[in-house]
């Protein structure tokens, strides 16, 4: 389903950020706010 796509989707870019040593938290607000 396109929901499965999307968790994908965030679980990568949440993964690249961590990789890079980015700010999950301010990741995370932007999330809840588009949806």
């Amino acid at each position: 389903s396109q929901d499965v796509i999307k968790r994908k989707e965030y679980v990568k870019l949440v993964d690249s950020v961590k990789e890079s040593g980015g700010k999950v938290s301010l990741f995370s607000s932007m999330h809840v706010t588009g949806e």
